[in-house]
C-alpha cells in the first residue's frame, strides 16, 4: 500500500487525499480508520493506566498492613476527621527516605503509562460498635483524566484508625478479620465489619441437623438420626446439605447457568427422606443508573450517575450540581440494594446542613430502611424519622457538617428488643433544672445518642441482646 501510494503520488503530481481517491480509498473511510486506530491507541493507553493505578492500590495495601508504614501514611492527615468530610493525605512515604506519590506531583514512581494521581483521600464510614476511639473508614484512590479520555473508576482501600478525643487520626490498624471465640464458627460479617459468629453446639444426647435463619442450631435426639447414603446423579455436584441431612445437587456446567436440584439418593426409596428443592444462594450485583432524590422542600430535584457495583463494593461520593452528592455501596447482604446516602440543597434558602436522607439495610438483607431529615442549624442534634423499624441520629456541626448514626433491624419478629420511654427529671449535677430525656423503641444491638430538651444533658443508650437499655448521662 506504501509503495502503490507513493507511486501515483510522484507521477501524477497527486495531493495526500487525492492519491488515496485515485487507489479506490474514500476519504470518510479514511476518516473511520483514522478514528478507529485513535480509538484503540486510548483504549490500550487506558489498560495500561489502569493497571498501573491497581499495582499502585496493591503496593499501597501491603504498606498499610505494616502497623508502623501504616501509621505513618495516615497520622500525616493534619485535620480532624468526620462522616461527611473526606480528609486528604498530601503524600506517601514507605519509609522516611521512600516516597512513592506527592501530590505535587501526581504521577506515582515508576509511573510509564502516563498515569496521574489526582487525590488520595480518607473517608470515615462509622464507628466501630463498643470502640469511641475506633472509626472505620476507607481511602479513595482518585486518577486524574486528560480532556476526552476514558473514565476510570478510583480505588477503594478499607482501614479502621484509632483517634484521640479530638478525632485526629494517632494509630491504625489490622483491617483483617478478627477470629470467632472458641466453640464458635464464622458465618459473614456484620454492617460494622466485625464478624458475625454462631455456635454449633447441642446438649449431651443430642446431634446438630441443621441450622436456621438465625443461627441457632436444630438438634435432635441420637436415636432419630440414621446415617444414609446419598449421592448426586451424573454431572452434578453436591453443593449444600439441607436441615434433614439431604444434600443440594448442581449442574456442572460451564455454558449454562448453575440450577441447584434435590438430590437422587443411592439408597432405596423405603429408606429415604423427602427430597426438597431449593433455589441456588447467588449475591445479586446492584444496578447502576439515574439516581433522583428532592430536597427536603421539594424546591430541587438532584440527580446523579451511577454506575454498577458488586456486593460489598463502595463507589464513593458522586457530586452533582448545587453542591449535591451521593454516596452509595453495594448491600454485603446480596440482596442487590443500595445502601446510599445524599445531599440535594434547597433552593429557597441556604442553612449550615442541608436536609436530606439514606437508604440504609439490615445486616443479613432481610429489612430496608429508608431515613430523612429536615434541613438543620448548626450545632443541633435530631432524631432522624425512618420507615420498617430504622432509628438514627444526626448532629449538625461547623464546619464538619453532618454526623449520624443508623440502625436498620433485621426482619425478624422474634429478635429482642427496648421498649421506648423517657425520663422528664434526671438530676443536675450543679444543682440546676433537671433534664429531660425520650427515646424509642428499639431493636438489640442499637445505639442511641441524645440531647436533652433544654440542651445541657447528654446521653448514650444501648439495646443490649436481652432487650434491656443499658446507659449513661450527664446532666450539667
Amino acid at each position: 500500500m506504501s509503495n502503490r501510494f507513493n507511486i501515483l503520488r510522484s507521477h501524477s503530481g497527486f495531493g495526500v487525499i487525492q492519491a488515496l481517491i485515485a487507489s479506490g480509498v474514500t476519504i470518510s473511510l479514511f476518516a473511520g480508520l483514522t478514528s478507529l486506530s485513535m480509538t484503540h491507541s486510548k483504549s490500550q493507553k487506558k489498560m495500561a493506566m489502569k493497571f498501573e493505578l491497581q499495582d499502585f492500590r496493591n503496593t499501597l495495601a501491603q504498606s498499610l498492613a505494616i502497623p508502623a508504614t501504616c501509621k505513618r501514611i495516615l497520622t500525616s492527615i493534619p485535620t480532624a476527621v468526620a462522616i461527611g468530610t473526606p480528609a486528604e493525605i498530601k503524600s506517601i512515604e514507605l519509609t522516611q527516605n521512600k516516597k512513592i506519590w506527592d501530590s505535587s506531583v501526581g504521577k506515582p514512581e515508576g509511573s510509564t503509562s502516563g498515569l496521574s494521581i489526582e487525590s488520595i483521600k480518607f473517608f470515615v464510614d462509622g464507628a466501630l460498635p463498643a470502640a469511641t476511639d475506633r472509626l472505620i473508614g476507607h481511602l479513595e484512590i482518585t486518577p486524574r483524566l486528560e480532556s476526552g479520555s476514558f473514565p476510570i473508576a478510583p480505588e477503594i482501600l478499607r482501614q479502621i484508625v484509632v483517634v484521640d478525643s479530638a478525632n485526629k487520626i494517632i494509630d491504625c490498624i489490622s483491617t483483617s478479620i478478627p477470629s470467632c471465640p472458641s466453640g464458635q464458627i464464622y458465618s459473614g460479617i456484620d454492617s460494622s465489619g466485625l464478624p458475625s459468629c454462631i455456635s454449633l453446639q447441642c446438649p449431651v444426647g443430642k446431634v446438630i441437623s441443621g441450622v436456621g435463619a438465625s443461627g441457632i442450631p436444630t438438634c435432635v435426639d441420637e436415636t432419630q438420626i440414621a446415617l444414609k447414603s446419598w449421592s448426586c446423579p451424573v454431572g452434578q455436584a453436591v453443593r449444600s446439605i439441607s436441615s434433614e441431612g439431604v444434600p443440594q445437587c448442581v449442574v456442572i456446567s460451564a455454558a449454562t447457568s448453575s440450577q441447584v436440584l434435590p438430590s437422587s439418593p443411592s439408597t432405596s426409596p423405603a429408606d429415604s427422606l423427602p427430597a426438597k428443592t431449593s433455589s441456588s444462594i447467588v449475591k445479586s450485583p446492584c444496578t447502576g443508573g439515574v439516581f433522583t432524590e428532592p430536597s427536603t422542600d421539594k424546591s430541587n430535584t438532584c440527580t446523579w450517575n451511577v454506575p454498577d457495583a458488586q456486593p460489598g463494593i463502595s463507589i464513593g461520593r458522586i457530586s452533582g450540581s448545587g453542591g449535591s452528592w451521593v454516596e452509595a455501596t453495594c448491600s454485603s447482604s446480596g440482596s442487590g440494594q443500595w445502601d446510599y446516602s445524599y445531599n440535594c440543597p434547597s433552593t429557597k434558602a441556604v442553612f449550615s446542613c442541608s436536609g436530606g436522607g439514606a437508604a440504609k439495610t439490615s445486616p443479613d438483607g432481610s429489612n430496608s430502611c429508608h431515613f430523612s431529615w429536615p434541613d438543620t442549624a448548626a450545632e443541633k442534634t435530631i432524631a432522624i424519622s425512618s420507615t420498617n423499624g430504622g432509628t438514627g441520629s444526626a448532629t449538625c456541626s461547623n464546619p464538619s457538617g453532618w454526623s449520624f448514626t443508623f440502625s436498620c433491624p433485621n426482619n425478624n419478629s422474634n429478635s429482642p428488643t427496648c421498649a421506648g420511654g423517657g425520663t422528664p427529671n434526671y438530676p443536675s449535677s450543679s444543682g440546676g433544672t433537671p433534664c429531660a430525656f425520650g427515646w424509642p423503641q428499639s431493636n438489640a444491638g442499637t445505639r442511641i445518642n441524645l440531647v436533652s430538651t433544654n440542651g445541657v444533658g447528654t446521653a448514650t443508650l444501648y439495646c443490649d441482646s436481652s432487650g434491656t437499655w443499658v446507659w449513661e448521662a450527664v446532666c450539667k
